[in-house]
């Protein structure tokens, strides 16, 4: 059964990439009992792990092939992507760039063997907002994601997770909200 869904999701990956129109298939099936449901909204990367494929899980990622990479995409992207799941993490920063858009950056601390790196985008109008964050301080992202991803990023094995239409909180030392109200535009 598992070499089935592993098999069925390596072919669904190879027909969209030889064949762009294999991708009017129809609807996969509801998820069995024992996988996950999407969830009401990621709270840590950790919430996102049980959605790689169940084949995958037990394996070390950094050692996939790129095939076993691209169904553990295909597989993000369906479950956690393409259902618009919120997102809401604490996060120190690492940097606020304009990287074609203005951006939140965070690296996450995992002992998973592989780094992983949150970006959150902010429209222009957040500019002003996002200068009164620093390196180190801690926040409170939210957003929808609109990318979870493994994938070489800057010559290093990463899980990418990405938002969008974000907002932030900046928090205390002690994970407690600043005493002023949430900044939202």
């Amino acid at each position: 059964m598992k070499k089935s869904r592993l098999l069925a999701l390596s072919l669904f990956a190879i027909a969209q990439i030889a064949f762009p129109q294999a991708a009017d298939l129809p609807p996969a099936p509801p998820p069995k009992e024992n996988e996950p449901t999407t969830p009401k909204a990621i709270r840590s990367y950790r919430d996102v792990l049980p959605f790689v494929p169940a084949e995958l899980r037990g394996t070390k990622a950094s050692a996939w092939t790129r095939l076993q990479r691209d169904v553990a995409n295909a597989a993000l992207k369906e479950s956690l992507v393409d259902s618009e799941t919120p997102a809401k993490l604490r996060l120190k920063v690492a940097n606020i760039a304009d990287w074609n858009g203005m951006t939140f950056y965070a690296d996450v601390p995992n002992k998973e063997g592989y780094y992983i790196r949150v970006f959150g985008k902010f429209t222009d109008e957040w500019k002003q907002k996002l200068a009164t964050l620093k390196k180190g301080d801690t926040a409170l992202l939210e957003g929808v994601l609109s990318a979870v991803s493994y994938r070489d990023l800057w010559g290093k094995f990463t899980l990418s997770i990405c938002l969008q239409n974000c907002a932030f909180t900046k928090l205390e030392p002690s994970s407690e909200p600043e005493p002023s109200e949430p900044i939202r535009l």
